[in-house]
């Protein structure tokens, strides 16, 4: 089948969470024998490699700031829409995309969440639509949890202009209420409107299942599994965590770590000098947030399982965020202990002290430090059975075969409800 991607972002380079989803769609339609071409609603690089995608590469470009300030001023007095579809959406670009279409003649598109809906279903083929989380939960739960909103556009804040982050600033809380609740309506139209839906968690797409009363697939990014389980014996007297702190609920959980957790910590005398080791991207501001404190920033590393493998445990104090976090099943994947909060594995199918251990308050986090530290046999039957939940759900066949299962409703269009308005 000739497929046609149409994506919100550039795929390609250093990879976050929803690119490893996008990555997992990609090379499993590859591995399945489709032809891929995909329309990128992003600014090509200039450094960009073309070999690095087989197929066609149409490069759309980011929102225009008039766009923008349009989608912004729609969404303050014409309340229909919410702002993750109005700031993608050009009419010129529609225009474009039907004409890619008309001439290559694609069979099925996939739309890289809601955000691409509304082209999707313009082409007039069948499409599917990856949702990625549900994004109105994400937005309930950011205000349940009271967090910080430094980073609330998430990757939609490279494109904003400063002056429209200032004023949603002012009144975020209004601004989240009403994204969230117009989210929440336009997630069921268009999953009621595409021929086939997925989400990356297991737990989301069970609600998304019963309200639209139709079938809702789990397709998660997959996660490649080293052939050596990680040292048991790794003698470093750390934990590491993986996450860059430009992203809203890692900054959340490393503040977590270090306002609840560490004073435990420093007053437990066998934990005294246990540090905590974080891999990804720190903006300088942050690092100097937490200066004074046993934290070491690694910043991005070549070799994530080679970097892992050096830690006796791995901690994620998530609190805040929805869907699965690519971290715990990298950890899980090279059979490294997991210590986490019940946030962070909300959306992963596992048991307490049988898979990771779950810590619900600061107190439990450091007795399950302890524990994990001191107790081999513990860490041991952690490690077994983790890597086996990966193997299990989340390998690259797993997740090729769900794709195949995927592809094949949306051709019967057995997911789509055309009465639904």
């Amino acid at each position: 089948m000739k497929i046609l991607l149409l994506l919100t972002r550039n795929p390609f380079g250093r990879a976050t969470g929803r690119k490893r989803v996008i990555n997992t769609i990609i090379e499993s339609l590859i591995s399945l024998g489709h032809d891929l071409d995909a329309c990128i609603f992003d600014n090509r690089p200039s450094d960009f490699d073309d070999s690095a995608f087989k197929g066609r590469l149409f490069w759309m470009g980011k929102p225009k700031s008039l766009n923008l300030f349009i989608s912004c001023i729609k969404f303050l007095f014409f309340k229909n829409k919410p702002l993750n579809e109005t700031i993608y959406y050009s009419r010129r670009k529609l225009s474009c995309l039907l004409n890619i279409t008309a001439n290559y003649k694609y069979d099925m598109c996939i739309a890289d969440m809601i955000r691409m809906a509304v082209y999707a279903e313009a082409v007039g083929i069948p499409w599917i639509l990856d949702m990625d989380d549900l994004l109105s939960k994400r937005y309930k739960d950011k205000l349940n949890n009271n967090t910080e909103n430094e980073h609330f556009f998430g990757y939609a804040e490279k494109i904003i202009p400063k002056f429209l982050k200032f004023f949603f600033m002012l009144f975020f809380k209004n601004v989240l209420i009403r994204e969230s609740g117009l989210l929440a309506d336009r997630e069921l139209y268009w999953a009621k409107k595409a021929d086939a839906v997925s989400l990356v968690s297991y737990v989301e797409a069970e609600i998304l299942k019963k309200e639209i009363m139709g079938k809702v697939y789990t397709c998660p990014m997959s996660v490649n599994i080293p052939k050596e389980q990680y040292n048991l014996n790794a003698g470093i007297k750390a934990g590491v965590f993986v996450g860059g702190m430009d992203y809203q609920p890692n900054l959340d959980a490393l503040r977590y770590y270090s306002e609840k957790i560490l004073p435990l910590i420093n007053a437990d005398k066998p934990l005294s000098e246990f540090e905590c080791h974080i891999i990804g991207n720190t903006p300088a501001d942050i690092q100097k947030e937490f200066a004074g404190k046993p934290f070491l920033f690694l910043g991005y590393v070549d070799d994530l399982f080679a970097a892992l493998s050096r830690y006796p445990i791995f901690v994620a104090p998530i609190v805040t965020g929805t869907g699965v976090k690519t971290k715990i099943l990298e950890a899980f994947a090279l059979g490294l202990p997991v210590i986490t909060t019940r946030a962070g594995v909300e959306s992963i199918p596992v048991t307490d002290q049988r898979h990771c251990l779950i810590a619900d308050s600061p107190e439990e986090f450091v007795y399950s430090i302890k524990e994990a530290i001191k107790n081999q046999e513990l860490r041991n039957r952690l490690s077994i059975n983790c890597r086996n939940l990966v193997k299990k759900l989340y390998s690259p066949k797993i997740l090729k075969n769900k794709w195949e299962l995927v592809i094949n409703d949306a051709k019967k269009g057995c997911c789509k409800d055309h009465n639904y308005l």
